[in-house]
């Protein structure tokens, strides 16, 4: 969120359970997939590893058409990038070039 909020980009925390059949359908009706066009999942190596894969799934299912995951992704990064995260963000990440590509998702003016 605070990476996000550095660059200018307008942040909301929304909770959500990827193993639940409804998820996709209740994060669009929570955020609207006009409001989310880009999302970041946030959580640990162990629910990432449990779960993150249905969670870009499910939010590529609600609309959302670039899916970030905070944090290295090891192993899973196969599986995840074809589950649809397509920017991971960590430290040692070259900070600037997710944020210019991310504001280019929005089509956010500079």
């Amino acid at each position: 969120k605070n990476l996000y909020g550095a660059g200018g980009i307008r942040t909301e925390v929304v909770e959500f359970d990827p193993l639940n059949g409804d998820a996709a359908a209740l994060f669009a009706a929570a955020v609207g997939t006009d409001a989310a066009a880009a999302v970041c999942l946030c959580s640990s190596d162990v629910v990432y590893g449990q779960s993150a894969e249905a969670a870009a799934q499910a939010l590529r299912k609600a609309g959302i058409l670039h899916v970030h995951l905070a944090g290295k992704p090891g192993t899973l990064a196969d599986p995840l990038t074809a589950a649809g995260v397509s920017t991971f963000v960590h430290a040692g990440v070259d900070v600037l070039d997710v944020l210019d590509r991310t504001m280019d998702t929005l089509g956010a003016a500079r």
